[in-house]
């Protein structure tokens, strides 16, 4: 992870910009990756004017292509500076958007203009920038699934065959954001689109998929409220088979919510998605939004493994790995689920 003094931050900031009018803020993003993937988001004051510093440890390069490029979808950039000849680490500073995420208007039943959000969004994939290269979604996922193989053959071979079974009307490749989460688009008076650090060519679905799937769930958890951890955590230990097979009774005893949405959550996603499908305006393939659906969804829950693969006694990870499964709306293999319920078991 990535660890920095605010001292540090502030003499590099006002060596680079020849100003002593600096102030380091808040640190509102402090991500453990792996590799390369390591990043830090920090708020700076720069002469008064609020900005975010995002900082990693390196791969910023098509991040930064991709910013030049957005124009007017992204955030205005102050600078990059990729040398690490005056600080460690790859830096953007870029300016403060003080608007609602996506998921948070949901949430609080704000108007969404979804048609423009289609258009938005169709005009980011048509965005060229050179050199770019392709996604390898699926061969990181493959890469991951060597830490759960042992504990987890039947999830592993289910995930296999689902990347095996990619539908065969291959579209041509987008520049596509592939990590298009509602917390990732910003609703002000237009949309603007954050966190590039993905930016690949990709298949169109892929994206509309993610999103989709995103938006979907935020109208659901909008009339619903919040899940009992404690009732969830004691519920996984004393009964493991009937989190899993026992989901919908669960969710709706406890917060109304079933694996079949009620009649204005899914009017309002129904909605939603035809808005969005319409303002986007080019075909899109319901095979392969389909298939990055139930793809993305069996890869966040080998996530959530993982997670817990790298630290055993972690509450946080059991309780994202409960909600993950209880949440899940795609349908696993019989010895997968068993699988999975043997694990709970040892919670």
């Amino acid at each position: 992870m990535i660890k920095i003094d605010k001292k540090i931050i502030k003499n590099y900031l006002q060596q680079r910009l020849r100003t002593e009018d600096i102030q380091i803020g808040d640190i509102i993003s402090d991500i453990e990756g792996r590799g390369s993937h390591e990043k830090m988001v920090i708020i700076v004051f720069i002469s008064g004017k609020k900005y975010c510093m995002k900082i990693r440890r390196e791969n910023m390069r098509y991040t930064q292509a991709a910013m030049r490029a957005m124009g007017g979808s992204v955030p205005k950039v102050l600078f990059f500076d990729r040398s690490k000849k005056h600080f460690p680490y790859e830096v953007m500073v870029m300016e403060y958007i003080d608007a609602p995420t996506l998921r948070q208007s949901i949430l609080d039943n704000k108007k969404i203009d979804f048609f423009s959000l289609g258009r938005c969004l169709r005009k980011f994939h048509k965005t060229r920038i050179q050199g770019l290269p392709f996604s390898s979604y699926n061969l990181k996922v493959i890469e991951s699934l060597k830490k759960l193989s042992a504990q987890f053959p039947h999830l592993c071979r289910e995930i296999m065959r689902t990347i095996q079974s990619s539908p065969s009307e291959q579209n041509a490749k987008v520049v596509s954001h592939n990590d298009l989460s509602t917390l990732n688009i910003l609703n002000n008076n237009g949309f603007i689109f954050l966190d590039l650090d993905g930016i690949a060519y990709n298949s169109k679905e892929f994206d509309l998929a993610y999103l989709l799937h995103r938006i979907k769930r935020n109208f659901i958890r909008a009339q619903q409220p919040k899940i009992p951890d404690d009732y969830l955590i004691n519920y996984a230990k004393a009964n493991p088979a009937d989190l899993i097979n026992q989901r919908q009774k669960i969710l709706k005893e406890f917060t109304g919510l079933s694996r079949k949405p009620g009649p204005e959550s899914i009017k309002s996603f129904e909605s939603a998605r035809e808005q969005l499908l319409e303002g986007y305006g080019h075909p899109v393939s319901k095979n392969l939004l389909c298939y990055y659906n139930r793809l993305l969804q069996l890869a966040r829950l080998q996530r959530s493994l993982s997670d817990i693969i790298d630290h055993p006694h972690g509450k946080e990870e059991k309780m994202d790995l409960i909600k993950v499964l209880i949440k899940n709306d795609v349908v696993l293999s019989r010895n997968t689920t068993q699988e999975l319920i043997n694990y709970i078991a040892t919670f």
